[in-house]
C-alpha cells in the first residue's frame, strides 16, 4: 500500500501545479471517510467485463465544485501510441455538459478539434492524435452543471471520474476532488482502491481498472456548501422529465375524459322531451342526427329522396364484354327551392365525370353538418367540434416532434417513440374502425408488433441521463396527441332535441327491417320509393328491393335503363340492375368525398 499512497501523493503534487480551479468551497469541515463497491465489491468486480487493462494508459482527474452547484473537471489522459484519442463523460444526474476543451500537454498550439455524441449517460468525446505525441498527456477539461442533489441535512454529489462507457481500460487512474466534504465513498471495480484526505477535499486512487467498469465518488457535503442556482433544471433533468413524460398523457387523458362528461355525452331527455323525436326529417339529416357522421349512404339516401320528388334521373347501363355497368344521374328539373346542402349533392351528381374534386364534396359535407345544427340536433357543428380537437392534437403532436429534435435525441430514440408508438396507435383505431374481421385481427397484431418493436428502441434511453428531459417532455406531449385524436371522433353533443331524434330514427330501423308492402298498388309503390333512402341508410337496401319484387312492386319512374325502348313494368325484372344502379350511386358519391368519409 506504501506504493499506492506515494503515487497518491504525487499525482496530489502534479494536479496542484496545474492551479486551483475557480470557485472552490472553503476548507473541509469534519470528514467521515470510507471506501465501497458498487454492489458489494466482488459482485461488482463479476459483473464487470474482464476486458485486458490498457498497458501505459493513464488517468488523472481533478474536480472542483464550483460556488453555483457546478463542477468543473480536468483529466489528464496518458494513451500509448496507437490508441485513438477518446473519454467517455459520466453525464447521469447533471443538468448540463458544457465548457469542453482538448488540448496536448507540452506541445504549442490551439485546441485539439474534437467531436462529442451522447451515449446512455455519457458524452463520448473523441479526437484525432498527431505523430510524435505520444510523449505528452491530453488535458480534457469539461464543466458538469447542476451536481448537488438536495438533502435534508447535507447535499449529495456524484462524480463520475471513469464511466462505464469507457472503452479502454485503464492502468491507473488518480482522481482528487476539492469540495468540503462530510462522507466520501467509492462505487466501483477496480483491483485496488485507496480513498485519502486531501487539501480542501479527497484522493482516490484505482489501480487495474477493465473498460467498461464504472468507477465514482459519491460525497456529502454541508448544505451551503454551494449555491445551486435555479434548481428546477436540476430537477428536470433527473427526475422532472421521467414524471412528465407519463404526467402529461396522464393529465390530458383526465382533461379530455372531464371534457367528454361535461360537453361531449348526450343529455338524457325526460317526460314531454320526448315528443319532439320522431318528426319527418330528410333521410341525410335523420342519417347524421343516428350516428353523428355524414358517410356516403347518407348522400346516397339523399339523392334517391330528390329522384323521388322529381329532381333526378337515373340511367343504368348494363356491362358488356365482362365490362362493370355505368350510372348516369341527369337533372329533371331546376334545382331552385332545395336545401344548400341538396342543391350542391344534385349540382355534383349530374357534372360531368372528373369535373368534381374532393374539395367540392367536403363543402357537402360540411353544409350538411351545419343543417343538423341549425335545426337543434347538436349543441355545435359535429364536423367543427372533431376538427377543434383534431387541430389540438397536430399541434401537440409537432410540438412532440420539435421537443425531440430540439432535445437532440437519438435517432433510435426518435424512431421508437414516433414509429413504434404513433403506429400502433392508429393501426388499433383503424382496426377498431373494420368491418372485416381478418383486417382487424392482422392490423391488432401489427400493433402489438410495433409496440413491442418501440419499447425495444425506446428502453435503453428512459433512464436518468439516457436522453435529454426536453426529449422526454416531447414522448410525453406525443401521447397527449394521441388522447386527443381518439377522443375527437366522441365529442359531438347532441341536443335533448338531437337524442329524442336519435332514439327515433334508430327505432324506425325495425319499422323498416319489419315492413310488410300494402296490397294496394298505388300506395305500395309509394311506400316503396319513399322507405328506400332510409333502407340506403340502415344497410337493408337489398333486402327492402327484395320484398317489394315479390309483391310486385314497379320500376320508379325515375329510374332508366340504357337500350331499353321502354321501361319495364314490374321491379323484379330489373332487380339486380336496380340494386347494381344502389351501389353504382353510392361509388358516385365517394368519388367526390374527401378520403375517411366513406361507407
Amino acid at each position: 500500500m506504501m506504493k499506492t499512497l506515494c503515487r497518491t501523493l504525487l499525482a496530489a503534487g502534479t494536479l496542484a501545479l496545474l492551479g486551483p480551479a475557480p470557485g472552490l468551497a472553503a476548507a473541509p469541515a469534519k470528514r467521515s471517510l470510507q471506501v465501497g463497491a458498487a454492489g458489494g465489491g466482488a459482485a461488482a468486480k463479476a459483473a464487470a467485463p474482464q476486458t485486458p487493462v490498457l498497458s501505459g494508459a493513464r488517468a488523472e482527474a481533478l474536480a472542483s465544485l464550483l460556488e453555483d452547484g457546478a463542477l468543473a473537471v480536468q483529466v489528464l489522459l496518458t494513451l500509448p501510441e496507437g490508441v485513438p484519442g477518446g473519454f467517455a463523460v459520466d453525464v447521469a444526474g447533471f443538468g448540463s455538459l458544457k465548457d469542453v476543451r482538448v488540448r496536448t500537454l507540452g506541445k504549442s498550439g490551439a485546441d485539439l478539434p474534437f467531436t462529442a455524441r451522447r451515449l446512455k449517460g455519457a458524452a463520448l468525446i473523441e479526437w484525432s492524435r498527431e505523430p510524435g505525441d505520444e510523449a505528452f498527456p491530453f488535458d480534457v477539461s469539461y464543466t458538469l452543471g447542476h451536481a448537488l442533489t438536495a438533502g435534508e441535512e447535507a447535499d449529495l454529489l456524484t462524480w463520475g471520474v471513469i464511466s462505464p462507457a469507457q472503452t479502454r481500460g485503464f492502468a491507473d487512474v488518480i482522481a482528487i476532488l476539492r469540495c468540503r466534504t462530510l462522507k466520501a465513498t467509492v462505487l466501483g471495480g477496480a483491483e485496488g482502491t485507496a480513498l485519502k484526505p486531501a487539501a480542501s477535499g479527497v484522493t482516490m486512487v484505482a489501480e487495474r481498472l477493465p473498460a467498461g467498469t464504472p468507477l465514482r465518488l459519491m460525497v456529502s457535503v454541508p448544505k451551503g456548501a454551494a449555491r445551486p442556482g435555479f434548481g428546477l433544471v436540476k430537477f428536470m433533468k433527473t427526475t422532472g422529465g421521467s414524471i412528465l413524460m407519463f404526467l402529461l398523457p396522464l393529465a390530458a387523458f383526465l382533461a379530455l375524459l372531464a371534457a367528454y362528461l361535461l360537453r361531449g355525452m348526450d343529455p338524457v331527455p325526460e317526460g314531454s322531451e320526448w315528443h319532439e323525436g320522431g318528426q319527418e326529417l330528410a333521410p341525410e339529416v335523420a342519417g347524421t342526427v343516428a350516428d353523428e357522421y355524414v358517410d356516403s349512404r347518407d348522400l346516397a339516401a339523399a339523392a334517391l329522396d330528390m329522384a323521388k320528388d322529381g329532381y333526378l334521373e337515373l340511367e343504368y347501363a348494363p356491362g358488356s364484354d365482362g365490362n362493370a355497368g355505368s350510372l348516369s344521374v341527369r337533372p329533371s328539373k331546376p334545382f331552385e327551392g332545395l336545401a344548400p346542402h341538396r342543391k350542391a349533392l344534385a349540382e355534383l351528381l349530374t357534372s360531368p365525370d372528373g369535373a368534381a374534386g374532393p374539395g367540392e364534396g367536403a363543402r357537402v359535407l360540411d353544409a350538411v353538418y351545419a343543417e343538423t345544427a341549425a335545426q337543434g340536433f347538436f349543441r355545435k357543428d359535429p364536423s367543427v367540434e372533431r376538427k377543434t380537437y383534431t387541430v389540438a392534437g397536430t399541434a401537440l403532436l409537432s410540438a412532440a416532434i420539435l421537443c425531440l429534435a430540439a432535445g437532440a435525441a437519438p435517432v433510435r430514440f426518435f424512431l421508437g417513440a414516433v414509429a413504434g408508438f404513433a403506429l400502433p396507435f392508429f393501426m388499433a383505431r383503424r382496426a377498431l374502425a373494420s368491418k372485416c374481421t381478418a383486417a382487424r385481427a392482422a392490423l391488432g397484431f401489427g400493433a402489438v408488433v410495433a409496440l413491442g418493436f418501440g419499447l425495444v428502441l425506446v428502453q435503453p434511453f428512459i433512464g436518468e441521463g439516457g436522453v435529454s428531459w426536453l426529449a422526454k417532455v416531447g414522448v410525453g406531449l406525443m401521447f397527449s396527441s394521441f388522447f386527443f385524436f381518439a377522443f375527437a371522433s366522441a365529442m359531438p353533443q347532441r341536443t335533448v332535441k338531437g337524442s329524442a331524434e336519435k332514439a327515433a330514427v334508430l327505432g324506425s330501423r325495425l319499422g323498416i327491417e319489419m315492413f310488410i308492402p300494402p296490397p294496394d298498388e298505388e300506395r305500395r309503390d309509394a311506400e316503396f320509393q319513399k322507405g328506400l333512402p332510409f333502407a340506403v341508410i340502415f344497410r337493408v337496401r337489398t333486402d327492402w328491393v327484395r320484398r317489394f319484387c315479390a309483391a310486385g312492386a314497379k320500376v320508379p319512374a325515375w329510374w332508366k335503363r340504357r337500350g331499353d325502348g321502354k321501361p319495364a313494368a314490374g321491379l323484379s325484372e330489373v332487380q339486380t340492375e336496380f340494386v347494381a344502379s344502389l351501389d353504382l350511386l353510392t361509388a358516385k358519391i365517394e368519388d367526390f368525398m374527401p378520403a375517411g368519409t366513406g361507407g
